[in-house]
Protein backbone atom coordinates (compact mmCIF):
# COMPACT_ATOMS: atom_id res chain seq x y z
CA UNK A 1 0.00 0.00 0.00
CA UNK A 2 1.31 3.29 -0.81
CA UNK A 3 2.70 5.77 1.98
CA UNK A 4 1.48 8.97 1.35
CA UNK A 5 3.37 12.73 2.79
CA UNK A 6 0.57 13.22 5.00
CA UNK A 7 0.41 9.59 6.67
CA UNK A 8 4.30 9.94 7.20
CA UNK A 9 3.54 13.06 8.50
CA UNK A 10 1.29 11.99 11.23
CA UNK A 11 3.14 8.57 11.49
CA UNK A 12 6.52 10.15 11.64
CA UNK A 13 5.57 13.47 13.52
CA UNK A 14 2.67 12.86 15.73
CA UNK A 15 4.36 10.30 18.01
CA UNK A 16 7.48 12.50 18.55
CA UNK A 17 5.18 15.90 19.10
CA UNK A 18 3.11 13.32 21.81
CA UNK A 19 6.03 12.34 23.42
CA UNK A 20 7.69 15.70 23.38
CA UNK A 21 4.96 16.80 25.01
CA UNK A 22 4.66 14.39 27.77
CA UNK A 23 7.91 14.76 28.79
CA UNK A 24 7.99 18.22 28.90
CA UNK A 25 4.86 18.12 30.74
CA UNK A 26 6.00 14.76 33.06
CA UNK A 27 9.48 16.37 33.48
CA UNK A 28 8.04 20.26 34.40
CA UNK A 29 5.91 18.28 37.17
CA UNK A 30 8.38 16.35 38.57
CA UNK A 31 10.63 19.46 38.70
CA UNK A 32 8.03 21.29 40.58
CA UNK A 33 7.26 18.60 42.82
CA UNK A 34 11.05 17.89 43.53
CA UNK A 35 11.57 21.65 43.60
CA UNK A 36 8.87 22.23 46.14
CA UNK A 37 10.15 18.90 48.35
CA UNK A 38 13.52 20.55 48.58
CA UNK A 39 12.18 23.65 49.86
CA UNK A 40 10.27 22.38 52.47
CA UNK A 41 12.92 20.03 53.87
CA UNK A 42 15.19 22.64 53.49
CA UNK A 43 12.68 24.64 55.54
CA UNK A 44 12.28 21.97 58.29
CA UNK A 45 16.14 21.54 58.16
CA UNK A 46 16.62 25.24 59.10
CA UNK A 47 13.92 25.56 61.76
CA UNK A 48 14.68 22.04 62.98
CA UNK A 49 18.84 23.33 63.29
CA UNK A 50 17.30 26.59 65.03
CA UNK A 51 14.93 24.63 67.65
CA UNK A 52 18.02 22.39 68.42
CA UNK A 53 20.57 25.28 68.95
CA UNK A 54 18.35 27.04 71.38
CA UNK A 55 17.40 24.22 73.31
CA UNK A 56 21.05 23.29 73.93
CA UNK A 57 21.66 26.97 74.43
CA UNK A 58 18.74 26.48 76.97
CA UNK A 59 20.37 23.49 79.05
CA UNK A 60 23.84 25.10 78.53
CA UNK A 61 22.81 28.08 80.45
CA UNK A 62 21.24 25.71 83.03
CA UNK A 63 24.51 23.93 83.47
CA UNK A 64 26.93 26.85 83.94
CA UNK A 65 24.35 27.43 87.05
CA UNK A 66 24.02 24.19 88.12
CA UNK A 67 20.40 23.75 87.37
CA UNK A 68 20.15 21.28 85.76
CA UNK A 69 19.00 19.00 88.66
CA UNK A 70 16.60 21.38 89.70
CA UNK A 71 12.94 20.23 88.23
CA UNK A 72 11.57 23.74 88.34
CA UNK A 73 14.18 25.42 86.03
CA UNK A 74 14.20 21.94 83.61
CA UNK A 75 10.42 22.38 83.66
CA UNK A 76 10.91 26.08 82.66
CA UNK A 77 13.37 25.12 79.65
CA UNK A 78 11.17 22.78 78.35
CA UNK A 79 8.26 25.25 78.11
CA UNK A 80 10.40 28.29 76.93
CA UNK A 81 11.46 25.10 74.22
CA UNK A 82 8.04 24.36 73.19
CA UNK A 83 6.84 27.95 73.44
CA UNK A 84 9.85 28.70 70.93
CA UNK A 85 9.10 25.80 68.63
CA UNK A 86 5.44 26.96 68.55
CA UNK A 87 7.05 30.64 67.54
CA UNK A 88 8.88 28.75 64.27
CA UNK A 89 5.56 27.58 62.66
CA UNK A 90 4.54 29.30 59.55
CA UNK A 91 1.17 27.29 58.37
CA UNK A 92 -1.36 25.26 60.30
CA UNK A 93 -0.68 21.71 58.27
CA UNK A 94 3.06 22.20 60.38
CA UNK A 95 3.79 20.16 63.55
CA UNK A 96 6.28 19.85 66.00
CA UNK A 97 6.51 17.57 68.85
CA UNK A 98 8.72 16.20 71.10
CA UNK A 99 8.73 12.75 72.27
CA UNK A 100 10.01 11.21 75.20
CA UNK A 101 11.29 8.21 74.65
CA UNK A 102 9.08 5.78 76.21
CA UNK A 103 6.72 6.98 73.10
CA UNK A 104 4.86 9.36 75.36
CA UNK A 105 4.41 13.62 74.00
CA UNK A 106 7.01 16.17 75.75
CA UNK A 107 5.22 18.51 73.75
CA UNK A 108 2.80 19.22 70.48
CA UNK A 109 2.81 22.29 68.67
CA UNK A 110 0.70 22.99 66.27
CA UNK A 111 -1.36 26.52 64.73
CA UNK A 112 -3.74 23.95 62.92
CA UNK A 113 -5.73 21.04 65.28
CA UNK A 114 -3.14 18.53 67.04
CA UNK A 115 -2.71 14.92 65.84
CA UNK A 116 -4.92 12.62 68.09
CA UNK A 117 -2.12 10.24 68.55
CA UNK A 118 1.34 9.98 67.79
CA UNK A 119 2.11 8.17 64.36
CA UNK A 120 2.69 4.49 64.79
CA UNK A 121 5.57 4.67 61.96
CA UNK A 122 6.82 7.93 64.02
CA UNK A 123 7.12 5.90 67.46
CA UNK A 124 8.78 2.92 64.83
CA UNK A 125 11.40 5.45 63.45
CA UNK A 126 12.02 7.05 66.91
CA UNK A 127 13.22 2.85 68.49
CA UNK A 128 14.94 2.66 65.29
CA UNK A 129 17.47 5.80 66.26
CA UNK A 130 16.84 7.11 62.82
CA UNK A 131 17.53 10.98 62.76
CA UNK A 132 18.08 13.83 59.79
CA UNK A 133 14.79 13.46 56.98
CA UNK A 134 12.20 11.55 57.15
CA UNK A 135 8.28 10.40 55.98
CA UNK A 136 5.56 9.31 58.21
CA UNK A 137 2.17 8.76 57.97
CA UNK A 138 -0.25 7.78 55.11
CA UNK A 139 -2.36 8.98 52.61
CA UNK A 140 -3.50 12.82 53.51
CA UNK A 141 -1.77 12.45 56.35
CA UNK A 142 1.48 11.73 55.24
CA UNK A 143 4.30 13.90 56.56
CA UNK A 144 8.05 15.19 55.83
CA UNK A 145 10.01 16.07 58.45
CA UNK A 146 13.37 16.63 60.34
CA UNK A 147 14.06 14.48 63.13
CA UNK A 148 16.77 14.78 65.77
CA UNK A 149 17.85 13.90 69.47
CA UNK A 150 18.09 16.35 72.51
CA UNK A 151 20.10 14.51 75.07
CA UNK A 152 19.92 16.38 77.98
CA UNK A 153 15.93 16.62 77.46
CA UNK A 154 16.04 12.92 76.52
CA UNK A 155 13.61 13.92 74.16
CA UNK A 156 13.20 12.83 70.34
CA UNK A 157 12.08 15.79 68.30
CA UNK A 158 10.24 16.14 64.64
CA UNK A 159 9.56 19.24 62.71
CA UNK A 160 7.41 18.73 60.33
CA UNK A 161 4.36 19.43 57.28
CA UNK A 162 2.04 17.47 55.77
CA UNK A 163 3.18 16.32 52.77
CA UNK A 164 -0.58 17.29 50.44
CA UNK A 165 0.49 21.07 52.05
CA UNK A 166 4.17 21.02 50.56
CA UNK A 167 2.54 20.04 47.30
CA UNK A 168 -0.46 21.99 46.80
CA UNK A 169 1.19 24.41 44.51
CA UNK A 170 1.52 21.62 42.13
CA UNK A 171 -2.44 20.74 41.72
CA UNK A 172 -3.22 22.92 39.27
CA UNK A 173 -0.15 22.58 37.40
CA UNK A 174 -1.30 19.15 36.75
CA UNK A 175 -4.24 19.56 35.37
CA UNK A 176 -3.18 22.16 33.29
CA UNK A 177 -0.26 19.94 31.81
CA UNK A 178 -3.09 17.31 31.29
CA UNK A 179 -5.24 19.27 29.35
CA UNK A 180 -2.96 21.09 27.57
CA UNK A 181 -1.30 17.89 26.44
CA UNK A 182 -4.30 16.25 25.52
CA UNK A 183 -5.28 19.55 23.68
CA UNK A 184 -1.95 19.77 21.79
CA UNK A 185 -2.18 16.16 20.54
CA UNK A 186 -5.98 16.16 19.36
CA UNK A 187 -5.45 19.49 17.28
CA UNK A 188 -2.00 18.34 16.52
CA UNK A 189 -4.06 15.27 14.87
CA UNK A 190 -6.26 17.48 13.01
CA UNK A 191 -3.53 19.70 11.62
CA UNK A 192 -1.00 17.14 10.11
CA UNK A 193 -3.96 15.19 8.36
CA UNK A 194 -5.53 17.71 6.44
CA UNK A 195 -2.63 20.28 6.34
CA UNK A 196 0.45 17.96 5.90
CA UNK A 197 2.06 20.21 3.25
CA UNK A 198 2.15 23.41 5.26
CA UNK A 199 2.37 21.89 9.05
CA UNK A 200 6.33 20.73 8.60
CA UNK A 201 7.56 24.33 9.32
CA UNK A 202 5.34 25.55 11.62
CA UNK A 203 5.92 22.08 13.47
CA UNK A 204 9.31 22.27 13.34
CA UNK A 205 9.63 25.61 14.99
CA UNK A 206 7.01 24.64 18.12
CA UNK A 207 9.52 21.21 18.30
CA UNK A 208 12.60 23.13 18.67
CA UNK A 209 11.03 25.79 21.37
CA UNK A 210 10.38 22.21 23.29
CA UNK A 211 13.95 21.00 22.60
CA UNK A 212 15.06 24.33 24.09
CA UNK A 213 12.70 24.37 26.87
CA UNK A 214 13.88 21.15 28.25
CA UNK A 215 17.40 21.83 27.68
CA UNK A 216 17.36 25.42 29.08
CA UNK A 217 14.42 24.64 31.24
CA UNK A 218 13.42 28.34 30.54
CA UNK A 219 9.87 28.66 30.33
CA UNK A 220 9.34 32.32 30.10
CA UNK A 221 9.73 32.22 26.57
CA UNK A 222 6.73 32.23 23.44
CA UNK A 223 6.06 31.49 19.87
CA UNK A 224 4.44 33.88 17.52
CA UNK A 225 1.71 32.02 15.78
CA UNK A 226 2.51 32.61 11.57
CA UNK A 227 -0.63 31.38 10.58
CA UNK A 228 -4.80 32.38 12.30
CA UNK A 229 -5.54 28.53 12.18
CA UNK A 230 -5.09 25.38 14.21
CA UNK A 231 -1.38 25.54 13.72
CA UNK A 232 -1.23 28.52 15.43
CA UNK A 233 -3.50 27.43 18.02
CA UNK A 234 -1.06 24.94 18.89
CA UNK A 235 1.68 27.35 18.95
CA UNK A 236 -0.83 29.07 21.68
CA UNK A 237 -1.63 26.29 23.86
CA UNK A 238 2.38 25.48 23.79
CA UNK A 239 2.79 29.20 25.08
CA UNK A 240 -0.01 28.85 27.43
CA UNK A 241 1.69 25.72 28.64
CA UNK A 242 4.91 27.30 29.39
CA UNK A 243 3.53 30.28 30.61
CA UNK A 244 1.55 28.03 33.50
CA UNK A 245 4.82 26.22 34.12
CA UNK A 246 6.63 29.75 34.01
CA UNK A 247 4.16 30.88 36.89
CA UNK A 248 4.86 27.78 38.81
CA UNK A 249 8.57 28.38 39.16
CA UNK A 250 7.77 31.79 39.99
CA UNK A 251 5.40 30.44 42.89
CA UNK A 252 8.55 28.36 43.82
CA UNK A 253 11.21 31.46 43.87
CA UNK A 254 8.07 33.39 46.30
CA UNK A 255 8.30 30.37 48.55
CA UNK A 256 11.94 30.85 48.80
CA UNK A 257 11.43 34.70 49.64
CA UNK A 258 9.25 33.39 52.69
CA UNK A 259 12.11 31.45 53.56
CA UNK A 260 14.46 34.25 53.51
CA UNK A 261 11.77 36.39 55.21
CA UNK A 262 11.31 33.41 58.09
CA UNK A 263 14.91 33.48 58.66
CA UNK A 264 14.81 37.46 59.16
CA UNK A 265 12.21 36.53 61.49
CA UNK A 266 14.32 34.08 63.31
CA UNK A 267 16.66 36.92 63.84
CA UNK A 268 14.08 39.15 65.21
CA UNK A 269 12.58 36.11 67.55
CA UNK A 270 16.51 35.69 68.97
CA UNK A 271 16.29 39.50 70.08
CA UNK A 272 13.11 38.94 71.63
CA UNK A 273 14.63 35.91 73.52
CA UNK A 274 18.02 38.29 74.80
CA UNK A 275 14.78 40.69 75.84
CA UNK A 276 13.24 37.79 77.57
CA UNK A 277 16.43 36.32 79.10
CA UNK A 278 16.66 40.12 80.54
CA UNK A 279 13.56 39.29 82.58
CA UNK A 280 14.64 36.47 84.31
CA UNK A 281 15.55 37.92 87.70
CA UNK A 282 12.95 40.96 86.98
CA UNK A 283 9.84 38.15 87.20
CA UNK A 284 10.80 37.10 91.02
CA UNK A 285 9.93 40.54 91.97
CA UNK A 286 8.11 42.71 89.58
CA UNK A 287 5.84 40.50 87.66
CA UNK A 288 3.68 42.86 86.20
CA UNK A 289 6.45 45.48 85.53
CA UNK A 290 7.83 46.58 82.28
CA UNK A 291 11.20 47.93 83.52
CA UNK A 292 13.38 45.63 81.26
CA UNK A 293 11.48 46.31 78.25
CA UNK A 294 11.30 50.53 78.89
CA UNK A 295 15.59 50.69 80.06
CA UNK A 296 16.22 48.44 76.69
CA UNK A 297 14.00 51.72 74.56
CA UNK A 298 15.51 54.12 76.97
CA UNK A 299 19.06 53.26 76.09
CA UNK A 300 18.77 53.52 72.54
CA UNK A 301 17.79 56.98 72.94
CA UNK A 302 20.34 57.85 75.35
CA UNK A 303 23.25 56.34 73.66
CA UNK A 304 22.34 56.95 70.31
CA UNK A 305 23.84 60.56 71.70
CA UNK A 306 27.21 58.45 72.08
CA UNK A 307 26.92 56.09 69.00
CA UNK A 308 26.61 56.73 65.61
CA UNK A 309 27.24 52.77 63.84
CA UNK A 310 23.66 51.64 64.08
CA UNK A 311 24.81 47.43 64.54
CA UNK A 312 26.62 48.64 67.78
CA UNK A 313 23.57 50.71 69.48
CA UNK A 314 21.28 47.90 68.39
CA UNK A 315 24.04 45.34 70.54
CA UNK A 316 23.39 48.11 73.41
CA UNK A 317 19.79 48.28 73.58
CA UNK A 318 19.31 44.78 73.11
CA UNK A 319 21.83 43.65 75.70
CA UNK A 320 20.36 46.50 78.32
CA UNK A 321 17.69 44.54 79.41
CA UNK A 322 20.29 41.64 80.85
CA UNK A 323 21.95 44.49 83.39
CA UNK A 324 19.86 42.81 86.30
CA UNK A 325 20.55 39.19 85.16
CA UNK A 326 22.63 38.21 88.14
CA UNK A 327 19.75 38.67 90.57
CA UNK A 328 18.28 35.19 90.12
CA UNK A 329 21.25 34.00 92.16
CA UNK A 330 19.87 36.57 94.94
CA UNK A 331 17.73 34.52 97.37
CA UNK A 332 13.99 35.86 97.79
CA UNK A 333 14.48 36.58 101.40
CA UNK A 334 16.74 39.52 100.08
CA UNK A 335 15.52 40.02 96.80
CA UNK A 336 11.64 40.35 98.15
CA UNK A 337 12.43 42.36 101.62
CA UNK A 338 10.22 45.02 101.61
CA UNK A 339 12.09 46.90 104.49
CA UNK A 340 15.51 47.72 104.40
CA UNK A 341 18.24 45.42 103.94
CA UNK A 342 20.66 44.52 106.88
CA UNK A 343 24.05 45.49 105.82
CA UNK A 344 25.16 42.14 105.62
CA UNK A 345 21.84 41.75 102.90
CA UNK A 346 23.34 44.72 100.97
CA UNK A 347 26.59 42.88 100.62
CA UNK A 348 25.14 40.05 99.44
CA UNK A 349 22.45 41.51 97.12
CA UNK A 350 25.83 43.54 95.61
CA UNK A 351 27.04 39.59 94.14
CA UNK A 352 24.19 40.08 91.56
CA UNK A 353 26.24 42.23 89.06
CA UNK A 354 29.35 39.46 89.50
CA UNK A 355 27.03 36.96 89.04
CA UNK A 356 25.43 38.23 86.30
CA UNK A 357 28.65 38.63 84.75
CA UNK A 358 29.96 35.15 85.17
CA UNK A 359 26.84 33.98 83.68
CA UNK A 360 27.78 35.95 80.16
CA UNK A 361 31.14 36.35 80.44
CA UNK A 362 31.85 33.08 78.18
CA UNK A 363 29.22 33.75 75.35
CA UNK A 364 30.72 35.03 72.19
CA UNK A 365 27.67 36.32 70.89
CA UNK A 366 28.07 40.28 71.19
CA UNK A 367 24.41 40.90 72.75
CA UNK A 368 25.91 38.25 75.77
CA UNK A 369 28.92 39.91 75.52
CA UNK A 370 27.72 43.07 76.16
CA UNK A 371 25.32 42.09 78.47
CA UNK A 372 28.03 40.63 81.09
CA UNK A 373 29.79 44.47 81.00
CA UNK A 374 26.89 45.96 81.58
CA UNK A 375 25.94 43.44 84.15
CA UNK A 376 28.62 43.72 86.07
CA UNK A 377 29.74 48.10 85.50
CA UNK A 378 25.81 49.08 85.92
CA UNK A 379 26.70 50.37 89.57
CA UNK A 380 29.21 51.68 89.49
CA UNK A 381 29.29 55.57 89.92
CA UNK A 382 30.84 58.54 88.23
CA UNK A 383 33.23 59.86 91.93
CA UNK A 384 34.16 55.97 92.22
CA UNK A 385 32.01 55.12 95.13
CA UNK A 386 30.15 52.28 93.54
CA UNK A 387 30.48 48.96 93.48
CA UNK A 388 31.61 45.77 92.56
CA UNK A 389 34.95 47.67 92.08
CA UNK A 390 34.94 51.07 93.02
CA UNK A 391 35.61 52.33 89.09
CA UNK A 392 35.56 55.91 88.78
CA UNK A 393 34.65 58.28 85.43
CA UNK A 394 36.26 57.16 81.88
CA UNK A 395 36.79 53.80 83.97
CA UNK A 396 34.12 52.70 83.75
CA UNK A 397 32.67 51.34 80.40
CA UNK A 398 30.19 53.28 78.50
CA UNK A 399 27.64 51.18 78.45
CA UNK A 400 28.04 50.77 82.48
CA UNK A 401 27.78 54.74 82.82
CA UNK A 402 24.43 55.10 80.48
CA UNK A 403 22.88 52.28 82.63
CA UNK A 404 23.71 53.35 85.93
CA UNK A 405 21.52 55.96 84.98
CA UNK A 406 18.59 54.60 82.98
CA UNK A 407 18.50 51.63 85.95
CA UNK A 408 18.31 54.16 88.94
CA UNK A 409 15.69 56.44 86.91
CA UNK A 410 13.47 53.83 86.35
CA UNK A 411 14.02 51.72 90.22
CA UNK A 412 12.65 55.39 91.16
CA UNK A 413 9.82 55.92 89.25
CA UNK A 414 8.90 51.55 89.68
CA UNK A 415 6.46 50.40 92.79
CA UNK A 416 8.83 48.27 94.33
CA UNK A 417 8.39 45.69 97.74
CA UNK A 418 10.11 48.24 99.92
CA UNK A 419 8.84 51.65 98.32
CA UNK A 420 6.24 53.27 96.79
CA UNK A 421 6.66 55.55 93.09
CA UNK A 422 8.22 58.06 92.65
CA UNK A 423 6.65 61.15 90.34
CA UNK A 424 9.14 61.46 87.36
CA UNK A 425 9.55 65.26 87.76
CA UNK A 426 11.06 64.69 91.24
CA UNK A 427 13.15 61.26 89.73
CA UNK A 428 14.58 63.68 87.02
CA UNK A 429 15.55 66.35 89.87
CA UNK A 430 17.68 63.84 92.01
CA UNK A 431 19.34 62.65 88.67
CA UNK A 432 20.33 66.24 87.75
CA UNK A 433 21.53 66.53 91.53
CA UNK A 434 23.94 63.73 91.39
CA UNK A 435 25.52 65.14 87.83
CA UNK A 436 29.07 64.29 88.32
CA UNK A 437 28.45 62.77 91.04
CA UNK A 438 26.62 59.41 91.23
CA UNK A 439 26.60 59.85 87.14
CA UNK A 440 28.90 60.50 84.25
CA UNK A 441 27.74 64.35 83.14
CA UNK A 442 27.52 63.94 79.12
CA UNK A 443 25.46 61.06 80.19
CA UNK A 444 22.83 63.42 82.20
CA UNK A 445 23.44 65.75 79.77
CA UNK A 446 22.07 63.25 77.11
CA UNK A 447 19.59 62.27 79.11
CA UNK A 448 18.46 65.77 79.90
CA UNK A 449 18.39 66.71 76.39
CA UNK A 450 15.72 63.58 76.14
CA UNK A 451 13.74 64.00 78.41
CA UNK A 452 10.55 63.55 76.89
CA UNK A 453 11.22 61.09 74.61
CA UNK A 454 11.92 59.46 77.77
CA UNK A 455 8.59 60.34 79.70
CA UNK A 456 6.84 59.51 76.47
CA UNK A 457 8.51 55.71 76.90
CA UNK A 458 7.75 55.89 80.31
CA UNK A 459 3.82 56.62 80.19
CA UNK A 460 2.89 54.08 76.53
CA UNK A 461 5.01 51.28 78.64
CA UNK A 462 3.59 50.80 82.08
Amino acid sequence: MKTTIRMKVVITILPALVAALSILGSTALIMSRSGMIRLAMRSLSFKSETLLQFGESQWNLLRNQNLEGDPVFVQAARDSLATYARSLLRDESEWTAALNLDGSLGFSESLGPLPLAVPPDLLELMRSGITGPIRFGSGKDACLGQAFYLEPYAWYVVVSDRETAVLKETSGLTSAITWATSASVVVAFILLVILSASISRPLTRVTAAMSAVLRTSDFSGSLKPENNDEIGELTIYFNALCSEIDRSYRRIGTIALREVEAQTQVVERDLEALAALGKVAEYRDEDTSKHTLRVGMYARVVAAHFIDDEERLSILANAAPMHDLGKIGIPDSILLKPGKLTPEEFEFMKTHTVIGHSILKEFKNPFLAMGATISLTHHERWDGAGYPRGLRGQDIPLCGRILALLDVFDALVSERPYKSAWEPDKAIELIAGERGKHFDPAVVDAFMSERSTILGILANNQ
